[in-house]
């Protein structure tokens, strides 16, 4: 037992010291339904809140989506940070959600999967700009599965 215990004691400590400094409060905005039928295409507002690293460059977020014709979609995700260069940060990620349609394009269900990939460039003060290209469907689960394609500007500060 005490071995185990050291063991976890460890694992928190090099978690601790692989774990970000900076918790991130990202803001986009870019288009939804990017590659699909222009009437079903939209503005969309991304809020996500990223925080530190919890192993190696992996970390959860919790982002709420909302578009200009109603559709609201809330995720909870994991990311990866890959840094290209010292200031030059690739990031897939994946993510599950609740969406609602409104007057916006249907996805068949309100169980959506959101994945993608940002390749973001930080600044001086740890503010982070990217592009996130992202594809979020049901993955099948419902009859109806057409999917959406985003193109989003996001801007990440530090906190």
């Amino acid at each position: 037992m005490k071995k185990l215990a050291f063991v976890l004691v460890l694992l928190t400590a090099a978690w601790r010291a692989n774990a970000a400094e900076n918790t991130y409060l990202t803001f986009g905005v870019g288009k939804f339904d990017l590659l699909h039928n222009e009437a079903s295409s939209s503005t969309e507002f991304r809020l996500e809140y990223r925080h530190p690293n919890i192993w190696h460059q992996l970390y959860p977020s919790l982002g709420l989506m909302v578009n200009t014709d109603g559709g609201v979609y809330g995720v909870l995700g994991v990311n990866y940070d890959i840094n290209l260069t010292q200031k030059i940060t690739l990031t897939p990620f994946t993510g599950v959600g609740i969406y609602t349609d409104n007057d916006s394009k249907d996805l068949g269900g309100p169980i959506q999967f959101r994945s993608g990939v940002e390749l973001a460039y930080e600044l001086d003060n740890d503010y982070r700009v990217g592009l996130n290209f992202s594809h979020m469907s049901n993955a099948s689960l419902y009859e109806r599965n057409p999917g959406v394609e985003s193109l989003v500007l996001n801007v990440s500060i530090p906190y």
